[in-house]
C-alpha cells in the first residue's frame, strides 16, 4: 500500500506466530525457518513468548555474542551496561576445539545421517537491540556432501541433536508446498497490490491452517 513501511517476511512470520498463539493458547510450537526469518528481532519474539514458541534457525559462524550485562551496584557512575563481556563466535569456538561429539541423527528425506556438532551458548546482540538468550549448534556431515551449517534456538535446555533434527525436519513443509504448487497449481503472488493479494490470501490462508492443524495433531 502506497506510504506503508515494507513488512519483512520475518516480520510477517511474527504476525502469522502471533495469531498462531491467540488460535491455540494451550499449545507450544517450535518455528523452523532460515536465516531469512530466524533473526534477532524473532529471536527476542520468541524468547519473550517461550511458553509458546521455540525458534529453531540457521544462524551465522561469525555473530556477535555477549554475556549479560553485570548488576548495577550503587556506586556504578553513568547509564547501565546493556552487554556484559564478548564472546568468541561460534565460528572461532570451532576453529579452537579440536574435539567434536558424534551422533547419527535424523536427516532430509527421512534418511539418517553421521554427523559432528559443537554446540555453546551466549547472548546474541545487534547494534541497537536488546540482547537474546541462544543455544548455537554447528553441524559437520560426516557422510554425504552437505556443507557445513549453524543452527541456533531460543530454548538453550534443548538437546543438540534435536536442534538439528527439528532444523532438518522443515524439509518435508517445504515439499509439501511444491506438491502444492505443482499439483493444486498454487502459486506466489507476482506482485503486492492490494487486490492481488486479496485474490490469493483465501486460498493459501486455508492451505496454512490446514498444514498447522495436521501438524499439530
Amino acid at each position: 500500500m502506497p506510504g506503508t513501511r515494507p513488512r519483512t517476511p520475518a516480520h510477517l512470520a511474527r504476525l502469522l506466530l502471533a495469531r498462531l498463539m491467540r488460535w491455540f493458547p494451550e499449545r507450544h510450537c517450535i518455528f523452523v525457518g532460515d536465516s531469512g526469518y530466524g533473526t534477532s528481532e524473532t529471536a527476542r519474539f520468541c524468547r519473550k513468548h517461550e511458553r509458546h514458541l521455540t525458534l529453531v534457525s540457521k544462524f551465522s559462524g561469525d555473530a556477535a555474542l555477549d554475556e549479560p550485562p553485570p548488576p548495577r551496584t550503587r556506586r556504578t557512575i553513568g547509564r547501565p551496561r546493556v552487554k556484559g563481556q564478548k564472546l568468541a563466535s561460534p565460528q572461532e569456538v570451532v576453529t579452537q576445539l579440536r574435539h567434536r561429539r558424534r551422533l547419527t541423527v535424523a536427516w532430509y528425506g527421512g534418511t539418517t545421517r553421521d554427523i559432528e556438532l559443537v554446540t555453546g551458548t551466549g547472548h546474541w546482540s545487534r547494534i541497537g537491540q536488546d540482547l537474546v538468550a541462544v543455544r548455537w549448534v554447528y553441524i559437520h556431515a560426516a557422510t554425504g556432501t552437505h556443507r557445513d551449517a549453524y543452527v541456533c534456538t531460543t530454548a538453550l535446555q534443548m538437546p543438540p541433536n534435536q536442534i538439528v533434527e527439528c532444523y532438518t525436519q522443515r524439509w518435508s513443509i517445504e515439499t509439501t508446498f511444491q506438491a502444492c504448487r505443482e499439483y493444486l497449481k498454487l502459486e506466489s503472488p507476482k506482485c503486492y497490490g492490494q487486490q492481488t493479494v486479496l485474490r490469493f490470501t483465501p486460498c493459501l490462508f486455508g492451505l496454512y491452517r490446514i498444514i498447522v492443524l495436521l501438524y499439530l495433531q
